[in-house]
């Protein structure tokens, strides 16, 4: 498996190096260098560096929902909430999404919809989903479906529309 790994600023491709054993050496030019941060190859990013977050297929978000009893749910909503935080620096994260979602999941359902949202808006796009779309998630099993679809959707979009090769 190839690792990539990003410059530093004003860092020429030449200055670090890689020794036999497969790890990263400094240049020996007796200045002192931090550790290169490295990337993993299945992660996508934008222009600026900030790495995407996961496309899902929304149909199977629910039904590995409905397979696990609810426990991919929570998961899914835990890394959605840190893919959010982790790419825009903004939002209540993994953590906290979890918390809320295990302890009071009707409050997720207008969160996670305004995150995406917002997601749109600081990219001066319009946003596909609102705190609104959270309202799906009162209608018993079908609206938690919609709700699904109306949030994974333009996330799908989203990060498929800024991905880059890497």
């Amino acid at each position: 498996m190839t690792v990539s790994r990003e410059l530093e600023p004003n860092e020429s491709v030449v200055s670090w190096w890689q020794a036999s054993d497969g790890l990263w050496y400094p240049p020996s030019d007796g200045k002192t260098y931090g550790a290169p941060r490295f990337r993993y190859p299945w992660e996508y990013q934008d222009a600026q560096g900030n790495v995407l977050g996961t496309v899902r297929e929304p149909g199977t978000v629910v039904l590995l929902s409905i397979v696990t009893l609810g426990i991919y749910g929570l998961y899914w909503q835990y890394v959605t909430f840190k893919e959010l935080k982790a790419y825009s620096g903004q939002g209540i994260g993994g953590g906290w999404g979890l918390f809320l979602a295990f302890l009071f999941g009707l409050a997720t359902a207008f969160i996670l919809p305004y995150e995406v949202g917002h997601l749109y808006a600081k990219a001066e796009e319009s946003p596909r989903t609102s705190v609104t779309t959270g309202f799906w998630h009162l209608i018993p099993i079908v609206g938690w479906i919609v709700w699904v679809i109306k949030v994974q959707h333009p996330l799908n979009d989203y990060w498929t529309a800024y991905k880059q090769s890497a």
